[in-house]
């Protein structure tokens, strides 16, 4: 279908161009897309790569947009930018500054403590900048706050707004240089589409990617893939018939291609690096084929599957599903109605109440604006004369007036609110000034993590080991249990021996923020404690400062290790640090709890790990608290002063 390209390059060029059809299977693409979004957001174990449904979007309108363009300039040779850009402000900002007003305006309403720090991004919203805004500020996709910004979602809009802005002006320089001529187009576009993917694999990050998911530079290869498909394949200028065998052969690929996004959405990761060294783009390339095939005439399975009415009436409204969906996501969560639902029902409730929402935005807002309802009362207005006139002329005044007031009012409020750090911020800011809580810093400054230290060469051993596993009580103030069995040591590396016996014999415990936050608590259940913990730290980093603590004969005889909270932990990163701290007596490694998509893999390698190590034991913190939400911040992974008590008692019981 999309290998005969150069006789579609003459028959676009040659033929006389039909207007674009109404695909309806397109929609159905739409609605699985967007059902992925919410599934992911709703609960990233779900489906821990159904954050590609945004990618989806992205392929599927380069493809529309530039289909659209190029059928303007084969009727007319010329396109007419002017009424492209209104038509895109009438389909776009609408529903999109009504979600602001009506978000702003709540938050104003019942969360007036937080609407301090968002509204630098409801400026960056009203002006379709969301994804820079966020990577100026340094807000991470990845990392979920005391409560998230009902606004953060927007990124992906602001992406495609920006394109929509630049991308007729450069079809059209592009037009004209190569004289109407799609071949070098196409290649042009090509080339755009392998230098994004080529940046995003440059700029990848693997302990926060945020700058690489949100850039329109690195995210700009499957907007310039679907103006390819464009480019390529418009068949319905063709004037072919349906032909049963095309219609086959588009159904098999079609639902080929349906199948890989399935598998993607299903077991991709947002930090996994294959994702950002080719892996957006392999998703980008199969929704391609797949917009392809939904575009032949021929089709049928797709037509039918993908045109199920349910999934058209879900993908008409998607953009309102997605524009709303967020907002309601956290109002429900953490906003007014937060411990209001839970489990299943809160599900329901978040799925409902956003289909609802969409549904009255699309009828009452999108598609009347579409269709020209603010033109048609205007012409009603002017062709109205002498009395028939006023009373329209006094509920436009009165609706202008009352609506021009809101705006201000919600605008200068919003405007007028300092930024106000919640509990949460306060204590973590408080904990980190704290110098007891970086008792690495100064070995960080003397000793650098070496290369001998991590990659020495290997000591191999085969034995059988009795090995200790700590697992979770039923009270913060009992010993912890500890099971016993014998268990085969897998080979495993041992670090050069230090020189001298350590220097330090008291207990070390490593972490991040959840550490953090609980530092007080740990050295008040554990005297002479030293604690290291940092804001995000990555278990690569903790790995690092370990090294340096082992090369300057600083690490005791106990360590104790909280990280996984920021990332997916690998086998290979897990198994570093403990080659590394396989001469310490006692490595005491905590699972975690944190309400984002790596929570279970992380703590599925750890306990897979149980045995492999004869000095390490597992401390079930996930199991341990999961009856206490009490212990917990909004945020379900942070602890208040009561459950900062309980993990201090629980890792002394462990510690011994």
């Amino acid at each position: 279908m999309l290998t005969d390209v150069p006789a579609k390059l003459r028959s676009a060029e040659g033929d006389a161009a039909r207007r674009m059809p109404y695909i309806r299977s397109l929609d159905g693409v739409r609605a699985i897309s967007v059902v992925a979004v919410l599934l992911y957001h709703a609960e990233p174990g779900w489906l821990t790569g159904g954050f590609l449904g945004v990618e989806v979007f992205f392929v599927i309108s380069g493809y529309l947009i530039t289909a659209l363009l190029l059928g303007e300039h084969h009727r007319s040779k010329r396109l007419d930018l002017k009424r492209f850009w209104v038509a895109r402000a009438r389909r776009l900002l609408p529903a999109l500054y009504l979600m602001l007003l009506v978000t702003a305006t709540w938050w104003l309403v019942f969360l007036s403590d937080d609407i301090g720090r968002l509204k630098g991004q409801f400026v960056a919203a009203l002006t379709y900048v969301s994804n820079w805004y966020l990577i100026v500020q340094g807000v991470s996709y990845f990392e979920r706050g005391a409560r998230p910004s009902p606004l953060i979602h927007l990124w992906s809009l602001a992406v495609e707004e920006q394109f929509y802005l630049v991308w007729p002006l450069v079809l059209l320089a592009l037009l004209v240089v190569f004289r109407g001529r799609l071949r070098p187009v196409l290649y042009v576009v090509l080339a755009g589409v392998l230098a994004s993917t080529v940046w995003m694999a440059w700029l990848y990050e693997p302990t926060d990617p945020s700058r690489a998911y949100y850039g329109t530079d690195t995210r700009a290869a499957g907007l310039l893939l679907g103006a390819a498909v464009a480019i390529m394949w418009r068949p319905w200028e063709s004037g072919r018939r349906p032909h049963r065998r095309r219609g086959n052969l588009a159904d098999g690929v079609g639902v080929s291609m349906l199948g890989v996004l399935v598998v993607a959405f299903a077991l991709s990761t947002e930090r996994g690096a294959f994702l950002y060294r080719g892996g957006f783009l392999l998703v980008s390339a199969a929704t391609a084929l797949l917009i392809a095939c939904c575009a032949t005439n021929s089709n049928r399975v797709l037509r039918a599957g993908l045109g199920w009415a349910p999934l058209v009436w879900i993908g008409q409204r998607s953009y309102g599903v997605y524009l709303w969906h967020w907002p309601i996501f956290v109002l429900l969560t953490d906003g007014v109605f937060g411990g209001a639902f839970d489990g299943i029902t809160l599900q329901v409730a978040r799925f409902v109440a956003t289909f609802a929402v969409a549904a009255a935005s699309y009828r009452y807002v999108e598609v009347p604006v579409r269709h020209g309802a603010i033109g048609r009362w205007y012409a009603t207005w002017r062709g109205a004369a002498g009395a028939p006139r006023k009373p329209l002329s006094i509920r436009a005044a009165l609706a202008g007036t009352a609506m021009a007031t809101l705006v201000f009012g919600v605008g200068v409020s919003v405007a007028g609110h300092a930024p106000v750090k919640s509990e949460l911020e306060l204590a973590l800011e408080q904990a980190a000034k704290d110098p007891q809580n970086s008792a690495g810093d100064l070995v960080d400054l003397l000793v650098s993590p070496t290369p001998s230290v991590l990659d020495s060469p290997t000591t191999l051993a085969t034995t059988t080991t009795t090995t200790t596993t700590v697992v979770a009580t039923t009270s913060p103030a009992s010993s912890a249990v500890t099971v016993t069995s014998a268990a085969p040591a897998p080979t495993t590396a041992a670090p050069p021996p230090p020189t001298t016996a350590p220097a330090v014999h008291t207990p070390f415990a490593l972490g991040d923020s959840v550490m953090l936050g609980a530092s007080n608590a740990l050295r008040a259940a554990i005297p002479g404690l030293r604690v290291d913990a940092k804001i995000g730290r990555q278990w690569t980093a903790g790995t690092q400062l370990l090294a340096a603590l082992l090369a300057a004969n600083q690490l005791g005889n106990v360590v104790v290790v909280h990280l996984g909270n920021n990332g997916v932990v690998s086998q290979s990163s897990y198994d570093s640090m403990m080659k590394l701290l396989a001469g310490v007596a006692k490595v005491v490694v905590l699972n975690v709890r944190v309400n984002v998509a790596w929570q279970d893999p992380v703590n599925a390698l750890l306990a897979a790990n149980v045995g492999h190590y004869p000095n390490v034991h597992l401390l079930d913190w996930f199991g341990y608290s999961a009856s206490h939400p009490d212990w917990f911040y909004p945020d379900g992974t942070h602890l208040r002063p009561p459950g900062a008590a309980a993990y201090g008692a629980f890792v002394k019981a462990a510690t011994g």
